[in-house]
């Protein structure tokens, strides 16, 4: 498996105020033989929708939001792809710790 990780900051302003949110991106190689089939996109799935974060994935040309099972399910992601993961939000790099983790013992 290999990581590539970068913590690039984005600031958002609102309201006259300047509000910091970070956004964190890595890369992931599947090694699981089946690639993401239903159980593991469900396990993801429920993941993302555990943290406040946004996170998105990315698979060759296909994007998707992680919290929608069918649009994860449809980045026909196999053993070999490089799947890049975006993660958004003021706990990005404690959620992307965290994704991480989940990745290599699920993915």
């Amino acid at each position: 498996m290999k990581f590539n990780f970068q913590t690039p900051p984005a600031i958002n302003i609102t309201g006259g105020g300047k509000k910091v949110n970070f956004m964190n991106t890595f890369t992931y190689i599947i090694t699981d033989e089946n690639g993401i089939h239903a159980r593991p996109a469900g396990m993801l799935v429920k993941f993302a929708q555990s943290t406040p974060d946004r996170i998105t994935v990315k698979n060759k040309d296909k994007s998707a939001d992680a919290t929608r099972l069918f649009a994860i399910m449809g980045l026909g992601a196999k053993k070999g792809d490089m799947l890049e993961f975006t993660i958004n939000g003021e706990n990005s790099e404690e959620t992307t710790a965290r994704l991480r983790e989940f990745c290599i013992k699920t993915l």
